[in-house]
């Protein structure tokens, strides 16, 4: 008999309820294995899940299963058990979380209700104990039972409160579901896992009973408390925040859940949504609390109801985040770009937890736009293949979901800004898709992606019915640039199609859809000179900002006749501003690069290297340990750890290091020693696994 879908028998909370105790439940079923050879269990949630055999804990993190479209795709996850089983008799334990599938109904920025636009419920599941054949030995049925945890709230965002007093004692019947519409795959993209501890330093009152620990670097992840012994019943509260306040105190309000900080996130939600758990002593022993089915932004912990403050070493944090294999390893003799190399590691790593974030606290979601900015930058860092892969189904998922567009973000919850109406993303989000398909073509020779090309061809066609003149009228523009767009952005738009329609093209070409091909190179021409006699005059691009002037020349936009003209212009505007950038997310990348491929090198590391505002090493001055979402850095709006001008870190491999990514997936070496730099040394993985090691010196 296959394995079921089981829950406990509580509806959803609406409203106000929503924010109160709603305990999780746990799941349990005693078994006897007999002769059976049980060599793996499978399982598949809606909701977080937390699994343990016998007393022993199997699961590594409770944030797994990665977030998808659920009503699309739901993922099997498997792991080996023949170490957790004995002979007689077993437990099986499993304990759900929320997760991404019971969100609280607030609003984000006010508006947006996860609930209104992904599949919601109580949290459910479906395991199975599987021979060597795949034949089940056991699965879930009306045969498990159920009870109550003392886990008595928990909000990936929110936090978790845990009444450590309570035990789950009290068993009940399960209810068997039926089975959800989403189709079960098994995962193959990297499972959530933890990462470079930290630990924070003594504890440092700051009112009687109140203490601020500093963990030493900001991140994304899972605090530990070894909160020693303390009477039954006391109350501790933990607080989060990336920054302090000028009077040491701690400031929460760079990671607030979607800018709700004046009552604005709807009925019962708090008046600011920050990150806060809450740890109810059971008063037996050493204490420790690891706050469950939640993960936070923080570098500094706010702990109340401690009369002493904890030892150096009481509190560690591990980055909870896709696992990963690194395949770089960068340092050189200036040790601000080497920790700048870090600095943008770390912010990557935050920002993994199975879909690419846009930043770790305040919205943790899928957006395109970041994808777009960094992909090339984090498939030079880590082994990206199974997790881009992933992120094209979820991206096509909604595609499916939402009549042929692409989405700002996925799994959509709502955000739609500045696209083709209704559902739709901005042109230059949604380019993240043919991103990354041609990220995993040149640096993997990985085709698997081109399974999407169709859905590729269908939606530029619903482009150009919308956009028949070659121009797309908006999109959100090349965002946090420090010159302010006018607000259609038309250049950066129109920008973006034409590349989306360039890397269609040569997906055409590789599959030999020579029919396709020869539509897309018109449409391409279409655009290419609809955006020159609209945008491009004596050089100039619109208004001739370093966004502007470097996108275009960067993606083949400006005629040859007018390049020269156009360089000046970008390398003028940087001369002016004495050697500082001005460009947003998409901007950035495309100064870089363009100034190094066309032998500027020289005004591109003095940018990389310029110390003040704006740039990299004036975060690292302020005491960044990971990318600011702004150059101004401002820490109570904008997130501090967020990866979209981490750009630079591919330009530091690829320039410094001088790994070379071709077309055609060749790889070479040819490093570009810059003023200031005597040598670099450092390894990288081949798409075959081979580790090769480069070293200069002058």
């Amino acid at each position: 008999m296959a394995a079921l879908w089981i829950s406990e028998a509580n509806s959803v909370l609406e409203g106000a309820a929503a924010y109160g105790d709603d305990p999780a439940p746990v799941f349990s079923r005693t078994f006897s294995l007999g002769a059976q050879k049980v060599k793996e269990l499978k399982i598949s949630a809606l909701g977080y899940y937390d699994i343990e055999i016998n007393g022993r804990r199997l699961t590594k993190t409770t944030l797994m299963p990665l977030w998808t479209v659920v009503d699309r795709t739901i993922h099997e996850d498997v792991y080996p058990v023949e170490d957790f089983l004995r002979s007689g008799d077993n437990t099986i334990r499993v304990t759900l979380g929320n997760g991404w599938y019971n969100p609280l109904p607030m609003k984000m920025f006010s508006r947006f209700n996860f609930r209104d636009h992904i599949a919601t419920g109580r949290p459910k599941f479906r395991l199975a104990l599987c021979s060597e054949n795949g034949a089940e030995a056991l699965g879930t049925d009306e045969k498990w039972s159920v009870a109550e945890t003392g886990i008595l709230r928990n909000n990936v965002y929110l936090g978790t409160t845990v009444d450590a007093r309570v035990t789950a004692a009290v068993y009940a019947p399960v209810t068997v579901e039926k089975d959800p519409p989403g189709q079960i795959v098994r995962r193959t993209a990297p499972a959530i896992a933890p990462r470079d501890l930290s630990v924070a330093a003594e504890g440092r009152m700051i009112a009687e009973r109140r203490q601020i620990i500093d963990f030493g670097r900001n991140g994304s992840g899972v605090p530990t408390f070894r909160l020693g012994r303390g009477a039954r019943g006391e109350r501790i509260v933990f607080r989060y925040g990336e920054s302090l306040n000028a009077d040491g105190s701690l400031n929460t309000l760079s990671s607030v859940y979607g800018q709700v900080k004046r009552g604005n996130g709807g009925e019962g939600a708090p008046r600011v949504a920050e990150a806060v758990d809450v740890y109810i002593r059971s008063g037996e022993g050493e204490e420790i609390f690891t706050p469950p089915f939640t993960y936070h932004a923080f570098r500094y912990a706010e702990i109340t109801g401690l009369a002493a403050p904890l030892p150096a070493g009481a509190a560690t944090a591990e980055i909870h985040c896709s696992d990963l294999a690194s395949l770089v390893e960068f340092e050189c003799s200036r040790r601000d770009l080497t920790e700048l190399h870090r600095v943008c590691r770390r912010t990557f790593l935050s920002n993994l937890v199975g879909v690419q974030s846009d930043c770790p606290g305040r919205e943790r979601l899928g957006y395109g736009g970041d994808i777009a900015a960094t992909a090339e930058t984090l498939a030079l860092n880590f082994d990206m293949r199974e997790f881009y892969l992933k992120t094209l189904r979820d991206f096509a998922d909604d595609r499916a979901r939402h009549g042929g567009w692409y989405t700002e973000t996925s799994p959509y919850i709502g955000i739609a800004d500045r696209g083709f109406g209704g559902d739709s993303g901005p042109i230059s989000w949604t380019v993240a898709v043919p991103v990354m398909i041609d990220v995993l073509i040149r640096h993997y020779g990985d085709r698997r992606g081109l399974v999407y090309f169709d859905d590729l061809v269908d939606y530029l066609g619903k482009v150009d019915a919308k956009c028949p003149s070659g121009i797309v009228p908006q999109c959100i523009g090349d965002h946090e640039t420090l010159d302010r767009n006018r607000k259609d952005n038309a250049d950066t738009a129109t920008i973006y199609y034409h590349e989306f329609v360039r890397l269609t093209e040569r997906f055409a070409g590789l599959l030999g859809r020579t029919g396709e091909k020869e539509n897309l190179a018109r449409l391409r021409a279409k655009i290419y000179a609809a955006f020159n006699r609209e945008f491009v005059k004596d050089g100039r691009v619109g208004r001739g900002t370093q966004g502007a002037q470097a996108l275009a020349l960067e993606f083949g936009l400006i005629p040859p006749s007018q390049t020269a003209a156009a360089e000046r212009i970008l390398l003028d505007d940087v001369e002016k501003r004495g050697g500082a950038l001005s460009t947003g997310i998409f901007g950035t990348r495309a100064l870089l690069n363009y100034l190094t491929r066309t032998g500027r090198a020289d005004v591109a590391a003095r940018i990389v290297t310029r110390e003040g505002f704006p740039g990299w090493l004036n975060m690292l001055d302020k005491g960044a340990t990971t990318l600011w979402e702004t150059w101004i850095g401002e820490g109570s709006v904008y997130s501090l750890n967020h990866p979209m001008f981490g750009s630079v870190d591919g330009w530091l491999l690829t320039t410094l290091m001088g790994i070379k990514v071709g077309d055609n997936g060749e790889i070479t070496i040819d490093p570009q020693p810059l003023a200031g730099v005597t040598w670099v040394k450092g390894t990288f993985k081949m798409p075959n696994g081979e580790v090769r090691t480069v070293e200069w010196r002058r």
